[in-house]
């Protein structure tokens, strides 16, 4: 519950009293041997580290975070918290270990049936795409998300692609076009595939 206050602080702007919690929540779980919320109380202090502008802190608390859950076969949490890296590193222009930590938190999503991080993932590597300057392909995950949307409802997805489309902007034309329509062809599933392709690093 101490960690439960320390993200809803940290969701309304009061990091101060988001590391406060946080940290009594990581002293309360390295005494009792919670490895889970161990995890996720490094989580939310990466959080507040990298609003604060203390990346390699962030980075450090956060992949830390993805060790513990790992570890304790919290594989949910470890997706998401790899997400969150790599949403920190394309911010912070991390672009190498932002697609690492993407492809990981997406294979996993996909190995679970995740839909809401499976597109999460697919977000990431189509702003990867776009960063670097690969047009098609960031059209190609963009209309594979776009397929997914129709099928209905995502969850928190809704409230913050917005900031993605954002990042697609300085690539839209028409190898994006041409990309969107073929990925507005593929099941998620095959984005999936798609966007793990080791030979993917290219427009095709």
């Amino acid at each position: 519950m101490v960690h439960r206050l320390a993200v809803e602080a940290g969701r309304t702007g009061d990091d101060g009293r988001a590391r406060e919690l946080a940290d009594e929540s990581l002293v309360v779980n390295r005494r009792i041997g919670s490895l889970r919320g161990e995890s996720q109380s490094l989580t939310t202090l990466g959080g507040v580290s990298f609003r604060e502008g203390d990346h390699d802190r962030a980075f450090e608390l956060l992949e830390r975070a993805a060790a513990l859950a790992d570890e304790s076969g919290f594989v949910w949490w470890s997706i998401g918290v790899r997400l969150t890296l790599a949403e920190y590193g394309l911010r912070a222009g991390r672009l190498d270990a932002a697609r690492a930590w993407a492809c990981q938190g997406l294979a996993d999503a996909g190995a679970i049936e995740d839909r809401l991080r499976t597109v999460y993932g697919l977000g990431c590597l189509a702003w990867h795409a776009a960063a670097t300057g690969l047009a098609e392909r960031a059209g190609t995950l963009w209309g594979a998300i776009e397929t997914e949307e129709s099928r209905g409802p995502i969850g928190h997805w809704e409230g913050e692609r917005g900031e993605y489309v954002a990042q697609l902007e300085a690539v839209r034309g028409p190898e994006f076009d041409e990309g969107s329509a073929r990925g507005r062809r593929f099941s998620l599933d095959e984005a999936v595939r798609y966007a793990l392709d080791p030979r993917g690093g290219g427009n095709s």
